[in-house]
């Protein structure tokens, strides 16, 4: 999932000249919030991310990704599906 030129352009500016961006990243797996972490970058569906879980498999796939409006000055919304992946 690409960002148009000028919704990047519109992220680092909100962002500051000197800060970098911060995201809100609700994290949902089998549709609940799994964890909610603030991260400087949004990872693109289809990748994978790691997490502490209870039963050791860590690693998670992002199958899809949806836009909050409830951005702010310092911070964007999203919210991030997930799948287990297999390591």
């Amino acid at each position: 999932m690409a960002l148009a030129s000028s919704e990047t352009y519109t992220r680092e500016q909100a962002a500051g000249p000197h800060r970098m961006p911060q995201f809100k990243l609700q994290f949902l797996l089998d549709g609940k919030l799994f964890l909610t972490r603030i991260w400087s970058a949004v990872p693109d569906i289809g990748q994978r991310v790691m997490f502490p879980s209870a039963d050791g498999s860590g690693l998670f796939k992002v199958i899809d990704v949806l836009w909050s409006d409830t951005a702010t000055e310092d911070m964007m919304s999203a919210y991030m599906s997930l799948i287990r992946s297999p390591g």
